[in-house]
């Protein structure tokens, strides 16, 4: 008996941890009419469903979170459901999310001001003024979404690391795609195109498998950051601006080139480019998503089979390789299948890694690269601490900068440090270790004999380099430092 109540209590215990499901319909049965009174009913850990139809009206726009880590999702994916913001207000903005993950999907946002979806960071009422704070979010996950026709930026995100777009299309929004302040978002299998200024500007970003193209102003322009198997072409101005030099841009296809393993600059054949249908051609099968079915075209598109030997092709259909796909589409089950000359291998043969009907070398080498791979170094800034208030009350003494490097195969040789200034002030490299016996660190004079830096927020970032010459940028840490007052 006593072994039966205790199963009862833990699945009672199990059903109030799962939160409440709250269904949205602007004309039909549901918990409420409005996306409002839902979100405001709503509590942490709690989803909103929103049913199919179009939302209007200021208790449709202008949502906000309230520091609730909540799931707002549509029933049948964004085609189904469209909130309309007729320009009067943005989308849903998420601030102060402390506990659990808020995650954002299946939602077409279109003509919103000031945002279709943000996500700023506070400042309590103990911040020195002049200090940005930026507390311990958790994650955000914003997937699946429509971002359109905005009237200043699609995607608003300032001084919050841990967030995630994926599968998004943010297109045709003035003011630009994608802003990102003091942040390092993953931009993950996005199509961001036809903004009116650049596609993403960011300060920090890890920009994977995404297709940004035919931005008014820069494709991306970024401080620091990752970009790796993504198409940047036909933007108005640069395909990539990068302030500091320090981005690292690798297996993407870059409009007029760009230095970096694995860039290549070609026409990556899109199935219809004018119309929006970024998938790529192929002679061995392309995915129609208005029809849900696979075609054949009569060439093979350059970017199929060229992202990252690395990466994983994740739900590639077969033939796929054994390589994942450059773009928004690469390493999803909407990946162009690789064509190898002949008819399409319809049988899966064991050990033919790539999908050619043939187990060869290719397959054996394939294998072997993933075998003997070694993995590129972890890298972490332990010194300053996030959101540290230093004070420096004489000239010439140091600020630790400080990291933890490591590398489960390979041994790290050199951690670089670099340091940015408040905005529209760059410092640059400060100084690097080539010793790390003692712990990676160097020492930084902001105030020496020659007068001292600007006070105010600072980014210290850290690049760790192996004995294999792969190298690691760490996340940033923001900090503030003052002088005598």
């Amino acid at each position: 008996m006593r072994a039966v109540v205790s199963t009862w209590i833990c699945v009672a215990l199990a059903a109030l941890c799962q939160g409440r499901v709250i269904s949205v319909d602007d004309d039909g049965p549901a918990d409420f009419n409005n996306i409002r009174a839902a979100v405001e009913d709503a509590n942490t850990g709690d989803t909103v469903i929103i049913l199919p139809g179009v939302y209007r009206g200021s208790d449709n726009c202008g949502i906000e979170l309230m520091g609730k880590s909540l799931t707002i999702r549509s029933r049948s994916g964004r085609q189904s459901v469209e909130i309309d913001c007729e320009g009067k207000a943005f989308g849903i903005y998420v601030c102060d999310n402390r506990a659990g993950t808020t995650r954002i999907e299946g939602l077409t946002i279109r003509r919103a001001m000031h945002g279709a979806i943000k996500c700023y960071n506070s400042h309590p009422p103990h911040a020195p003024t002049g200090i940005p704070f930026r507390p311990g979010f958790a994650d955000v996950i914003v997937a699946n979404c429509r971002l359109v026709d905005s009237v200043d930026g699609g995607f608003l995100l300032d001084g919050h690391d841990n967030v995630t777009m994926v599968g998004c299309e943010i297109a045709d929004n003035g003011a630009g795609g994608v802003y990102s302040y003091m942040s390092a978002p993953t931009i993950r299998n996005c199509v961001i195109a036809r903004n009116a200024g650049y596609g993403v500007y960011a300060t920090y970003p890890n920009i994977v498998n995404c297709t940004i193209v035919r931005n008014s102003t820069h494709g991306v322009s970024l401080w620091e950051g990752t970009v790796s198997n993504s198409i940047i072409r036909d933007n108005a101005m640069q395909q990539i601006y990068n302030s500091s030099t320090r981005a690292i841009v690798s297996y993407s296809n870059i409009g007029g080139g760009w230095p970096g393993e694995g860039n290549i600059d070609a026409n990556p054949l899109f199935a219809d480019g004018d119309a929006g249908d970024f998938h790529l051609k192929s002679q061995a099968g392309r995915w129609l998503s208005d029809d849900g079915r696979w075609t054949m075209d009569d060439v093979t598109g350059p970017c199929i089979d060229a992202g990252d030997p690395l990466a994983p092709i994740g739900l590639e259909p077969f033939p796929n390789g054994g390589r994942v796909n450059m773009g928004a589409f690469g390493g999803t089950a909407e990946a162009s299948k690789s064509y190898f000359g002949g008819p399409v291998c319809e049988t899966i043969v064991a050990g033919d890694i790539d999908g050619d009907c043939r187990v060869d070398f290719r397959d054996m080498s394939i294998l072997l690269l993933r075998w003997l791979w070694s993995d590129p170094p972890i890298v972490r800034i332990t010194a300053p601490l996030p959101d540290e208030v230093i004070g420096r009350y004489q000239a010439n003494v140091p600020i630790l900068i400080a990291a933890e490097a490591g590398n489960t195969r390979g041994t790290v040789v050199r951690v670089e440090f670099f340091i940015s200034g408040p905005e529209g002030y760059e410092v640059g490299k400060v100084g690097e270790d080539t010793d790390g016996s003692d712990g990676w660190s160097c020492g930084w004079i902001w105030w020496g004999d020659w007068g001292h830096h600007p006070e105010g927020s600072y980014t210290a970032t850290a690049v760790a380099t192996d004995d294999n010459g792969q190298s690691t940028i760490s996340r940033p840490v923001t900090f503030y430092v003052h002088g005598p007052r």
